[in-house]
């Protein structure tokens, strides 16, 4: 039998809680935790992990991530919240066709610069709630819609790194984390791709030190359409335990690299590039 957390006492005790997403953020890019996105693009370079730090850029906005981020407001806050930070904006209307100008032109990219992340169009608005309504259809999804806790937030001091995690949905029973994706068909090599399985190995390892508790892991992944299809997928655990070896690696090394203020970029040796021969016809 699967052992579980007590979501509750856990709450009261503080070791998981709730915070505001920018505080947390903050805290990330500023170098005082380390997050698994940010483990991640260390793993990939320590150099531009440390510049990246150190030049306390943002990440650059872009519309996927806004939809995203609109979309996890909606699933995992509520109606209430998702309305407050979303609004929905009509878009700019062509005086000549009477017609919506179309995305990506000036004047609709100049219409919706107002309203920065914070907005939703009507087509947007409609295929969100097709998304949320999908889950529920789902034939394994009753487990996750009952006693759960919505972006809790978790810090531990991993390999002498001051570590934060903060998870999508958090039930006395497993770890879920909800993802958007253009096409769910290619969902599982995008997993890949984006780095899904070091990111939920990080949260899964975190998790585990605060309560001595290994919960399963899950991903919540819902296409992006009008008529979406949702699909749920366990991580298996012996991915996770790699991807955990290779964070733990990593967190060392980033220890060495802060005590050191070397940051090296990974390229310092000659390479060898290979691949594939060409076939004879």
């Amino acid at each position: 039998m699967t052992d579980k957390i007590d979501l509750k006492r856990l709450l009261d005790e503080g070791v998981i809680f709730h915070e505001d997403e920018s505080l947390y953020h903050s805290r990330s890019r500023s170098g005082e935790m380390m997050s698994s996105h940010r483990l991640i693009k260390f793993r990939e370079c320590p150099y531009r992990y440390f510049i990246d730090t150190i030049s306390q850029n943002e990440n650059e906005w872009n519309d996927s991530l806004r939809f995203g981020s609109a979309f996890h407001a909606r699933f995992l806050e509520g109606e209430y919240a998702y309305r407050f930070r979303y609004p929905i904006v009509e878009p700019p209307i062509n005086p000549k066709t009477g017609k919506p100008f179309g995305k990506g032109t000036n004047a609709y990219n100049g219409h919706y610069a107002m309203y920065g992340d914070g907005f939703v169009t009507p087509d947007e608005d409609r295929m969100i709630a097709s998304m949320k309504d999908s889950f529920g259809d789902h034939p394994a999804s009753d487990p996750f819609l009952v006693d759960c806790e919505a972006e809790v937030v978790c810090r531990r001091r991993i390999c002498g790194v001051d570590c934060q995690i903060r998870i999508d949905m958090l039930t006395d029973f497993a770890i879920c984390d909800v993802k958007t994706c253009a096409d769910i068909m290619r969902f599982e090599r995008d997993a890949f791709a984006y780095g899904y399985p070091a990111q939920l190995a990080f949260y899964r390892d975190v998790l585990e030190d605060a309560t001595g508790v290994r919960l399963p892991v899950y991903i919540f992944a819902f296409e992006k359409s009008e008529s979406p299809i949702v699909g749920i997928w366990r991580v298996d655990e012996e991915l996770l335990d790699e991807e955990t070896v290779q964070n733990r690696n990593a967190l060392e090394e980033y220890r060495k690299c802060r005590d050191t203020g070397i940051y090296p970029t990974g390229f310092e040796t000659v390479r060898v590039l290979r691949g594939k021969k060409n076939e004879t016809r």
